[in-house]
């Protein structure tokens, strides 16, 4: 099988921007290998079982990923689209069907887009302000970016509080202690932190309460923020000798 790329998306590809927040593009494929990236979602990563059909909720023939983000929702396009300049679609991974909703109206859009992004990066409140403004919050992927960032906000309020009042700094191990309603967020989440496989992130899951990190209150509380963006419970324990 082989795909003949388009300009378009090759020049989109050579200029990947990696997102600090995690429901935004963070991991692309590369030219060469472009179709192993399809793996899992046009067809089994395994058994090379073909994935894509034309009934709701199917992986259309037509739609390939072309960036993923840190939970392996999908960016997509579809290559027929050429004359539209590429719509891009987003949807989440894990829901059991493919429900695309268009984020961007061609690809130069999504790359401005990404591009702009990042300079409002260091300030969550103007971003969260330009994407209120400027998007349509109706749209899962805007919503969810949105309410993560003004999550990021009250949290680094709470954190630059905390480190006032905590000094000398406090040890202890960050605990999770439930996984909310976005589990397959917090399975990604321990896989990639912890380093394990999918199996050994789902059984870690099943055995809570978890340790996550140890270290400072203040080296914690930036991982504790990541997973309560995502919807889990943590809670941070300090050791005995300093309490």
């Amino acid at each position: 099988m082989s795909v003949i790329l388009p300009k378009d998306l090759i020049d989109f590809l050579a200029m990947p921007f990696e997102m600090e927040m995690m429901c935004l593009p963070c991991h692309y494929p590369d030219i060469a290998s472009f179709l192993d990236f399809q793996a899992g979602y046009r067809f089994c990563g395994n058994s090379e079982n073909d994935l894509t059909g034309h009934q709701a909720g199917d992986w259309h023939p037509d739609a390939y990923v072309i960036a993923v983000n840190y939970f392996a929702d999908p960016f997509v396009i579809y290559l027929t689209a050429s004359a539209q300049g590429f719509p891009v679609y987003y949807a989440q991974h894990g829901a059991g069907r493919w429900d695309f909703e268009k984020i961007a109206e061609n690809l130069d859009q999504f790359q401005q887009d990404l591009k702009y992004f990042q300079t409002l990066e260091q300030d969550k409140l103007k971003f969260a302000e330009y994407i209120q403004q400027h998007k349509d919050l109706k749209i899962e992927l805007w919503n969810e970016l949105y309410c993560s960032l003004q999550n990021t906000q009250i949290s680094q309020l709470n954190k630059n509080t905390v480190v006032e009042e905590y000094t000398p700094l406090i040890y202890g191990k960050l605990i999770l202690t439930g996984i909310g309603q976005h589990k397959l967020k917090v399975v990604s989440f321990i896989k990639q932190h912890l380093k394990l496989t999918g199996a050994e992130a789902l059984h870690c899951i099943q055995q809570l309460p978890l340790e996550i990190e140890t270290g400072s209150q203040r080296h914690c509380q930036r991982i504790q923020i990541q997973l309560e963006n995502i919807g889990a419970m943590t809670k941070f324990l300090a050791n005995e000798n300093q309490v």
